[in-house]
């Protein structure tokens, strides 16, 4: 079932008197969470996770999250591999190259992704993107049915394990991820099983991210200000501090790591979803701590045919649908392709795109 399809036999969530324009943004720190209650099987754990979720997500759209029962080193085997790959020699990682691939899969290089800076080029990172593909999909009803984000995922030939460890890595995440979804839904006013039927074969992607140390005051960016697409963001940031976040007054928060702890955003279509009740804040990546940083956002998306619209039983007190239908696939595709076509500009990168996707419009 898609969301065009709800018959809204779900229970209607609460009537919101408060004024969401004063709410959204309003905040200095980014709040702690417990979320250990979110695997428990009694009710009143999961909805007392799900009240700190709310308010986190009306004022700020960042979280960190605690006790959220990932393995430790799982986690740092993915920080592991990064490290080692990243250490390939250019012409090595670029066998992989991004921009070659029909779902935006593979390695993005130094300036390759973002906006032009004052050199040209575009983020001062690199990247390497992992998802959705028939070998890590676990959904035997999933027809392929989006014409957007079909293809395979592309492994570099090393380091050795990666393509196992970095599955392993996806595969728990995307477990988690439906579980904090249904608090999500609790949150919401709504049945804990409400998205259930739309994550079936979620079209997550994660991304290892590589930073090198940037001076301060240049104008070279880690990762330009912008939000993210998707429905949420659970991001392993390591332990260097770099990345920021925007409140109303125009201030840039820092969201310093925090040992043991995930950080978690609203995305895009969440906030369409919630007719702009959850916020998708602006943030950034500003590494002048000198040191080399690793971090690595996993991006849960719905289902990809999946329509993304404002879920009629929030639209309430007056308020009326800010966002048009569109698909989850053909959002996310637009966003790569608008967020990868700085390459097309970098003479460098020519030899490499033999099949340039980003070059699409």
């Amino acid at each position: 079932m898609g969301f065009s399809d709800w018959d809204g036999n779900d229970q209607p969530a609460q009537e919101r008197d408060h004024d969401w324009n004063a709410e959204a943004g309003n905040f200095d720190t980014i709040p702690v969470i417990d979320v250990g209650g979110i695997r428990s099987p009694v009710f009143e754990e999961r909805q007392k996770v799900a009240v700190e979720i709310k308010n986190a997500c009306t004022r700020v759209g960042f979280f960190y999250i605690e006790n959220h029962g990932i393995p430790e080193d799982l986690i740092q085997g993915v920080f592991g591999f990064a490290e080692k790959f990243f250490k390939l020699p250019f012409e090595q990682k670029m066998e992989v190259c991004l921009d070659n691939s029909p779902n935006f899969k593979g390695y993005t290089p130094i300036g390759g992704s973002g906006k032009p800076g004052p050199d040209g080029k575009g983020n001062l990172n690199e990247a390497f993107e992992w998802g959705l593909d028939p070998n890590l999909d676990g959904d035997p009803d999933n027809k392929w049915i989006d014409p957007h984000m079909k293809g395979p995922n592309r492994w570099p030939r090393e380091p050795a394990g990666l393509e196992d460890h970095l599955s392993a890595y996806y595969r728990e995440l995307r477990g988690f991820c439906r579980l904090l979804a249904r608090v999500v839904a609790l949150s919401l006013g709504l049945s804990e099983d409400h998205f259930d039927s739309i994550i079936t074969h979620p079209g997550c992607s994660v991304v290892m991210a590589h930073y090198p140390p940037q001076k301060q005051g240049a104008e070279a960016r880690g990762l330009d200000a912008h939000t993210d697409s998707e429905f949420f963001t659970i991001l392993a940031p390591g332990p260097i501090r770099a990345l920021e976040v925007a409140n109303k007054a125009g201030q840039w928060i820092s969201a310093p790591p925090k040992p043991g702890t995930f950080i978690v955003n609203v995305g895009d279509q969440l906030q369409a979803l919630t007719n702009d009740y959850y916020i998708s804040t602006r943030h950034r990546v500003m590494n002048y701590t000198g040191q080399e940083r690793y971090a690595v956002p996993f991006f849960l998306l719905p289902n990809y045919e999946t329509v993304i619209k404002p879920i009629p039983q929030l639209i309430t007190g007056g308020h009326v649908a800010k966002y048009s239908p569109i698909s989850a696939g053909k959002m996310y595709k637009d966003n790569m392709t608008a967020l990868h076509r700085i390459a097309s500009t970098i003479p460098e990168f020519a030899k490499y795109r033999t099949n340039p996707v980003s070059d699409q419009s």
